[in-house]
Order: structure tokens, then sequence, then C-alpha cells
């Protein structure tokens, strides 16, 4: 199976934002005619708690860095606070699927079920919504919800986007699907179509 790497989210420059988001507040309120200003100014919001401020980007550089240091039950927390927290924030389809992996690689395939139906529920249009179906579908696979695995190898594979290697793996885990329900010649069918694919 493919090995995906734990997507890092939005790159932002943090501290150039926060500077900025400070000094066009200030430009605004400051100065000038004294005629009321009607300019919006959207910013990502922020938490302020005793401990320190922190907004999505924060918190999930800290699940990030403590999903690299194998500290997996931390990252998850982080991660699901992100989705809680900031539900409208542009890191919550990358803390779903980053919870969903650190969860698989550390065996709670039912948790990594949850947060990648959830990224796939809600979040259809992100950008981790394909590799997020091939990570279901390795779980569904793992825990013999062959039926689950078949639909969503079927949707990988009406995706016309695959590359070749992508679809030949989709066609490859909808076989063991069908083998594992006992679909013998379904199967071996879907197998066939893999192979005569990859030639």
């Amino acid at each position: 199976m493919t090995e995906y790497q734990t997507y890092r989210g939005p790159s932002q420059r943090r501290g150039l934002r926060i500077a900025l988001a400070v000094a066009g507040v200030a430009f605004l309120g400051c100065g000038g005619s004294g005629a009321a200003s009607r300019r919006t100014i959207r910013m990502e919001e922020l938490r302020v708690t005793p401990g320190g401020v922190y907004d999505a980007e924060s918190l999930f550089a800290e699940a990030f860095d403590l999903a690299k240091a194998k500290r997996c039950p931390e990252a998850v927390d982080r991660y699901d606070r992100v989705v809680r927290e900031f539900p409208t924030s542009e890191f919550v389809s990358a803390a779903l699927y980053n919870a969903g992996l650190c969860l698989m690689e550390s065996g709670d395939a039912n948790g990594g079920i949850a947060r990648f139906e959830r990224l796939l529920r809600e979040h259809a249009d992100s950008p981790d919504t394909k590799h997020g179906r091939f990570q279901l579908l390795a779980l569904y696979l793992r825990v013999h919800r062959d039926a689950d695995a078949i639909s969503v190898a079927d949707a990988l594979l009406a995706d016309k986007a695959l590359d070749p290697d992508e679809r030949m793996e989709a066609m490859s885990m909808r076989s063991e699907a069908l083998l594992s329900l006992g679909s013998l010649d379904d199967a071996e069918r879907q197998a066939r179509i893999a192979v005569a694919f990859y030639r």
C-alpha cells in the first residue's frame, strides 16, 4: 500500500500575519479625518487562556510536533481540539486526516475510521479527500468491513484524477474486499482487470 506522509497543513507566516493584523487594526482606529471607517479585517480566531494565547495554527503545529515525537494520544487530543474549537478553520481537514493517521498507526482502527469518515463527510472538497479515502479503505479492510471497503474503492475508481499507481492500488484493494466477502468470481475478475491495467 502507498505510504502517505503526515500532512503539515496550510502554510502561513503566523508572526507576519499577526503583525499585519495588529498594524491594520491600529491604522483603522487611528487618525484620519475622524470619520468612521467601515472596513472589515478577517482574522483567525484566537483563544485566550490563563496559560496563554493560541489559534488553530499554533494548536495544529503543537499536534504535528507531538505526532512526530510518536506521542499519538496527545497529538490526537490537539488535532481534535482544532476541529472542535475552530470548526471553520482551514486546518480542520488536515487535523482530521492527521488524527486518523496517528490513530491508524497506533492500532486504533475504529478511531481512525471515525476521523476519515468525518473528513469525507464534512470536507468533501478538501485536498485531503483522496488520500483520506485510501486510508479509510485500508482500515475497512483491516476490520473486515468489506462492503464499506468496496464502496470506498468504487468512489476512488470513479476519480478521474487518480494516477495509474493509485488506480492499480484501488483495484487491488477492491479485489481483496471481494475475496474477503467470498465473491471469488468477482474477486478474480477484479484482479484480472487490475493486471490488464498494469500491463
